[in-house]
C-alpha cells in the first residue's frame, strides 16, 4: 500500500487532490509548525478580475509559535470574510456546470465552521473528496503521534505507522537529502509524483495553472472533474 503526507492546505490546488488519489493512505501533518500567509489559510481562485486570493482571518494572540493544530479561527472577521468570499465564488462561478451541485455544499461547510483552522480544511478536505468519489484513508499526524523529523526518518515512520511499505512524495521531492542506505535498509519504497496539470476553459483568459481545485470543479460537471482529476497523475520510483 501507499502513503503519502502534506501539511492541510485550504482548498487545495489539484496536484494535491492527485497525491491523496494515487495513495491508500494519506496523513495530514497537522502537527508541524504553522507559518503565516501560506496554503494553510489561504488560496486563490479566477474571479472576473483574475487570480484573486481567498483567505480565512487567523487569531494571532498569545504565542506565534504554534502547531497548525493549534490555530483558531479568529470568530469576529471571519463572518465577514466568508460573506465576502461566498459572494465573490457566486459571482465567478454561479453560470458555470459544476456550480449548482457544488456550491450549496461549499457554502454549508462555511457557514458552520469550527473553532480552528484544521477542522475547518479538514471538512473542507472531506466535502471535496466525497464529491470527486476519492476514498483514501485520511490520518492526522498527531494521532500517530508521528513529527516532522528529517526526510529518511519521517519516511520510515509514515511506513512503520501507516503499515504502508511505499512512500509517495509530491512534486519538486528532491532526493539530495534523503539517506538513501537507511530507505534501503527499511525496506521502505519511495515513489514520486508525476503530474500533469489537466487544462479546461475557465473563461475568456489564458488559463492559469495551480488555483484551488474548485475551480475545476465548478467549470466543469462533476464526472469531468472526477476524471481528469484522477488521469492528471501517476507515480515512478527513482531510489
Amino acid at each position: 500500500m501507499i502513503v503519502s503526507a502534506h501539511q492541510p492546505h485550504f482548498l487545495p490546488w489539484i496536484g494535491y487532490i492527485n497525491r491523496i488519489f494515487l495513495s491508500d493512505v494519506f496523513v495530514i501533518m497537522d502537527n508541524m509548525e504553522y507559518t503565516r500567509n501560506n496554503y494553510i489559510s489561504r488560496n486563490r481562485i479566477i474571479s472576473p478580475n483574475g487570480v484573486t486570493y481567498i483567505s480565512i482571518p487567523i487569531a494571532y494572540k498569545g504565542n506565534s509559535h504554534r502547531l497548525i493544530s493549534d490555530v483558531s479561527i479568529d470568530k469576529k472577521r471571519y463572518i465577514h470574510y466568508i460573506k465576502k468570499h461566498i459572494e465573490t465564488i457566486r459571482h465567478s462561478y454561479s453560470k458555470k456546470p459544476g456550480f449548482s451541485n457544488f456550491f450549496p455544499v461549499l457554502e454549508s461547510v462555511f457557514l458552520n465552521p469550527a473553532n480552528d483552522l484544521l477542522s475547518l480544511n479538514m471538512s473542507l478536505l472531506n466535502t471535496l473528496l466525497s464529491y470527486l468519489n476519492i476514498e483514501t484513508k485520511i490520518i492526522l499526524a498527531s494521532s500517530l503521534n508521528i513529527k516532522g523529523k528529517k526526510e529518511s526518518d519521517l519516511f520510515i515512520e509514515l511506513s512503520k505507522k501507516t503499515l504502508c511499505m511505499s512512500v509517495l512524495l509530491g512534486l519538486g521531492a528532491s532526493t539530495k537529502y534523503i539517506n538513501k542506505e537507511q530507505v534501503s535498509k527499511s525496506k521502505v519504497e519511495l515513489l514520486f509524483q508525476k503530474f500533469k496539470h489537466p487544462e479546461y476553459i475557465q473563461g475568456e483568459r489564458t488559463f492559469t495553472s495551480g488555483v484551488s481545485v474548485i475551480d475545476l470543479i465548478f467549470n466543469v460537471t462533476q464526472k469531468e472533474a472526477e476524471k481528469m482529476i484522477k488521469n492528471a497523475g501517476s507515480f515512478e520510483k527513482k531510489i
